[in-house]
């Protein structure tokens, strides 16, 4: 580095250049780029030696220059540093979106207020969803996004991990777009959600809310029945007594009040509403008694194994998707004339998760199928 430094010295140090823009448009095309990478070097490796206002100066003519490459070279080189003085991460950030972007992703040389000025001044969506997803974004700057009331930047912060968002802004952010599809699947995605947090905002949510949100929980579990329970449920026999009923509703009621609300989240996509239609679909296409099946449900779907299996098995979407293919399996084998029995399903289980070792978690979602469909 001592001699790149020398070298850059020599050929840049006369007296007026750095100060003066001509000098640096005096360069071709080519030893403008190379001047640029060696600025960009001395100054992203922390080189501040005694030319540092030299290595300043440099850099702010090298930020106004008319040459768009220029200046992209500048922000994608330098958007990482901590060595960007803030005032030149400031004047990029204020560029045209193609310099901008990187700053305002990514320099950790813009603060809150930075953030917020850009907020409250560019009108560039392109540049918002760059701030939006930063690395580190405080609640301050989340509650600024949303109060620009644009979809699409809110989804951006959902998505993004290092948004620290409220409890006061999930609830607000929940009663406004709980219709919104797009949100409501971003929020389900959101895997920093704590449970508390979770379980009291589905307290404090009004109504209407809290019914939407139910019903999205509800739509796998709706799909899978009207595949594979297409009979009319009253017309299965071994029905589950009075008592039975009630007491499988108290253990799902029971994750509410356990503050789980994530494995509350997987049983509504499991059983809510449509649990004995899929047990009874079990039932109807195997050899085991309803009443085993029931005792299963009941007895080793604990919140602790719930709890266990949500954080190691992935989405709950993939269960479903792997439940579909058991059962297909089970189908098909009947059809064929093969009487399906207990003995069979660690068979199709094991299929089942060799074939799809790459899809999903392995260990999470054979750990629940065994739970459901073995004693």
């Amino acid at each position: 580095m001592q001699s790149m430094k020398q070298d850059f010295s020599v050929r840049y140090s006369a007296p007026g250049f750095c100060n003066n823009p001509e000098s640096i448009n005096s360069l071709n095309a080519e030893q403008k780029y190379s001047f640029a990478l060696q600025v960009c070097y001395f100054i992203e490796n922390g080189y501040l030696y005694e030319e540092e206002d030299q290595l300043k100066n440099y850099l702010k003519q090298l930020t106004i220059h008319p040459d768009l490459e220029i200046r992209v070279l500048i922000a994608n080189r330098l958007k990482n540093s901590k060595h960007l003085p803030h005032e030149i991460a400031l004047k990029l950030a204020f560029d045209i979106n193609k310099v901008a972007a990187p700053i305002i992703a990514d320099s950790p040389q813009l603060n809150d207020y930075d953030l917020i000025t850009l907020l409250n001044t560019s009108k560039e969506i392109s540049k918002l969803i760059a701030l939006t997803k930063r690395n580190n974004l405080s609640e301050e700057v989340c509650f600024k996004v949303v109060s620009l009331k644009n979809l699409s930047l809110i989804i951006s912060i959902i998505q993004n991990p290092g948004s620290q968002i409220s409890f006061e802004l999930y609830r607000n952010l929940l009663n406004t777009y709980y219709d919104d599809q797009s949100f409501l699947s971003a929020l389900l995605m959101r895997k920093n959600l704590d449970n508390r947090l979770l379980q009291k905002l589905v307290i404090e949510l009004k109504p209407e809310a809290r019914n939407i949100i139910t019903k999205h929980f509800n739509l796998y579990i709706n799909n899978i029945t009207k595949i594979f329970c297409p009979t009319d449920i009253n017309s299965f026999e071994d029905k589950p007594t009075h008592n039975e009923e009630t007491e499988l509703r108290r253990r799902i009621d029971q994750l509410y009040s356990q503050n789980s609300l994530n494995n509350a989240i997987i049983i509504h996509y499991l059983c809510k509403g449509d649990l004995y239609s899929f047990l009874y679909s079990i039932a109807k296409l195997s050899d085991i008694p309803f009443s085993q099946i029931r005792f299963i449900a009941i007895n080793r779907l604990t919140t602790k194994e719930f709890e266990n299996l949500y954080y190691s098995s992935g989405l709950p979407v993939n269960f479903m998707e792997a439940i579909q293919t058991i059962l297909t399996a089970i189908i098909n084998a009947s059809k064929e004339g093969a009487r399906v029995t207990k003995s069979d399903f660690p068979l199709l289980i094991s299929k089942y998760l060799k074939e799809n070792k790459e899809k999903y978690k392995v260990e999470g979602i054979g750990y629940l199928l065994k739970l459901i469909f073995l004693k």
